[in-house]
């Protein structure tokens, strides 16, 4: 058994996407907002306010449950979690703790596509930048797998916090903090999985796949840059591969990109086992510490000791009845939701043909897919291959470039099968396509139109073509012998000078066959 072996669970904060907050009617589009501008006496916690459910948020919460693989249980209810923060002005949260709405789930996850998606492609994320340095000692991880099963524990619905905004007076140089309501209450679905992970890699395959899950079912836009997803991480460490011991269990607070998620883990992993080597401490009750991710030093910093549940004082909400879930509208609800990604990701390895990788960069957005599939129509498997070289190869280059996301650029799927069509008639060769390519992307013109407007379309009247011909005869004797003697290879490069001189209009295929008439019959 390997030693070292790292234990993580996650736990991963995820706004709702509704029109109100979770127990108000003010507007949960708050992202820009003058601070303090979308509050109520609900939201503040002021006294004799009382709160009502969004039902929508529920709603929300039970999809992703369903998509997590959970169940649903038909009785839940909202409980009162009390703990004395800044950021929370009620001095309580409104969550929930022994009655979630989702309970039980999981996720397959193959940690090898969010490397895949490193390399390129059209939804390229954040690469994995951070690798363990003992997790793997002396070899591959027995309990690893390609394909790896990650239990879910539950995902429960609560209310979002304040934000502090940290500030120094210019003239004094003193610190202060500010409180900015408009984020308190809106509505927040926490995820958390089991302790089912064991390197960096698999972590962040899980928390890409919950991200993209959540943003295919339309529950949260998942904007980490807006603060709508962010990650708790759960780390120990088995010294021997004994799963019944292991070290204290740190969390680390308010992670809010993979990148922080993974470089957290990597630093947290490697501090923990040199403490062990030097103290030998294993966890026992209570030996849970709270840390947070300092992204500028990149270290993790000790904040306090990890509160326990009978540290918050959960007790039902007073303020709310108990929730009844029907189970006709849950089945409902799953009956309603869109094909997942990776139902999708393997209906298109069937359907188009695809490779299993350009299918996974594929399918990582839901609106590129959309739009990969808008551009195929039902001209087939060939047809559907073409269009995803030239997707994940030369556009993913143009809109780099142009530093701009497929979905938001001006490049309309007819005109992706449009260039397409035009190379495989024959009307224009690869190398006019990619040269037209930028314009397309960049302006929004139909390939079809600028090829007729700019007199692109390859020359295949053997009328014109066969003064060139000629032409290339007489200025290149000496290849014309080598093919002559048995070198037929060669007589690519005369199709090449043919090429040069139409200024690339030429149809190859034709060429290639006037000069072998030209060359060998005489």
């Amino acid at each position: 058994m390997s030693k070292n072996i790292p234990i993580i669970g996650l736990e991963i904060h995820t706004q709702l996407k509704t029109v109100s907050k979770m127990f108000c009617r003010c507007q949960a589009d708050y992202f820009g907002a003058e601070p303090n501008t979308h509050t109520c006496p609900v939201c503040l916690g002021l006294p004799g306010a009382l709160p009502v459910a969004n039902q929508k948020a529920i709603e929300q919460t039970i999809r992703v449950g369903l998509a997590l693989n959970c169940s649903i249980p038909e009785e839940s209810k909202f409980d009162r979690k009390n703990y004395f923060y800044p950021d929370l002005v009620k001095g309580y949260q409104i969550s929930q703790y022994d009655q979630p709405f989702c309970v039980k789930g999981y996720l397959e996850v193959d940690p090898s596509p969010s490397a895949e998606l490193a390399k390129g492609g059209l939804a390229s994320p954040l690469g994995i930048v951070a690798r363990e340095r003992h997790a793997l000692a002396g070899g591959q991880n027995p309990l690893i797998s390609a394909r790896v099963r990650i239990g879910i524990t539950r995902a429960h619905l609560e209310e979002d916090t304040a934000k502090s905004l940290h500030e120094t007076d210019p003239k004094t140089g003193e610190s202060y903090t500010l409180i900015d309501c408009n984020k308190s209450g809106i509505p927040l679905l926490e995820i958390v999985s089991d302790p089912d992970m064991h390197t960096i890699e698999e972590a962040s395959a899980y928390a890409r796949k919950v991200r993209q899950i959540v943003r295919y079912i339309g529950a949260s836009d998942a904007d980490m840059d807006k603060g709508q997803l962010r990650f708790d991480i759960n780390v120990s460490i088995s010294p021997d591969g004994d799963f019944s011991k292991y070290t204290p269990i740190v969390e680390v607070k308010n992670l809010n990109s993979f990148i922080a998620l993974e470089k957290a883990l990597a630093y947290e992993i490697d501090r923990q086992i040199t403490q062990y080597e030097a103290t030998g401490e294993l966890y026992t009750a209570g030996s849970k510490e709270t840390r947070g991710w300092d992204d500028v030093k990149g270290v993790t910093v000790h904040q306090r000791s990890k509160e326990e549940a009978n540290d918050y004082r959960y007790f039902p909400e007073p303020d709310l009845p108990p929730v009844h879930v029907d189970p006709a509208w849950v089945a409902k609800l799953h009956s309603e939701l869109p094909e997942l990604p990776e139902a999708k990701k393997d209906r298109f390895v069937e359907q188009y043909g695809l490779k299993d990788k350009d299918a996974v960069i594929l399918v990582d957005e839901q609106a590129n897919a959309d739009w990969f599939e808008s551009a195929v129509g039902d001209k087939g498997k060939e047809f559907a291959q073409e269009v995803v070289k030239w997707l994940n190869g030369d556009i993913t280059f143009v809109l780099r470039e142009l530093e701009i996301e497929l979905t938001a650029s001006k490049l309309k799927p007819e005109y992706v099968s449009e260039l397409v069509e035009l190379i495989r008639s024959g009307a224009i060769s690869g190398k006019i396509a990619k040269d037209i390519l930028p314009e397309v992307v960049r302006d929004g013109v139909s390939p079809v139109k600028l090829v007729e407007d700019k007199g692109l379309k390859l020359v295949s009247d053997t009328g014109i073509l066969d003064k060139a011909v000629q032409e290339v005869i007489l200025e290149n004797a000496a290849v014309v012998e080598q093919i002559r003697s048995g070198k037929e290879g060669a007589i690519m490069f005369l199709v090449g000078q043919v090429m040069k001189k139409t200024r690339g209009q030429a149809n190859p295929p034709v060429v290639q066959e006037l000069l072998r008439q030209a060359i060998l019959s005489s």
